[in-house]
């Protein structure tokens, strides 16, 4: 089953795709609130993703490490061959 893969760090916004994609039929939603944690995953997962959506002015939580930025994501990207459809 392909990926549906999304940097979001706002509740309300990730509710709302939880909401509209989250029983999707042919694909699974990951969501994820820290570019560097997406990006791991994507080291193993990148060819199973069908889309992947990018915010880029994350917030860090109190008390956590700097987020990152969809930038982050893109700069890991642009360094591997294109494959999602």
């Amino acid at each position: 089953m392909p990926f549906l893969a999304v940097l979001e760090d706002d509740d309300g916004r990730r509710e709302a795709m939880q909401r509209l994609w989250g029983d999707h039929p042919d694909a699974k939603l990951i969501l994820f609130a820290s570019a560097h944690r997406m990006i791991g995953w994507l080291e193993e997962h990148l060819e199973e993703c069908s889309l992947l959506s990018l915010d880029h002015d994350l917030v860090a939580p109190r008390g956590e490490a700097d987020p990152g930025t969809g930038l982050d994501v893109v700069l890991f990207l642009i360094k591997r061959t294109p494959c999602c459809p």
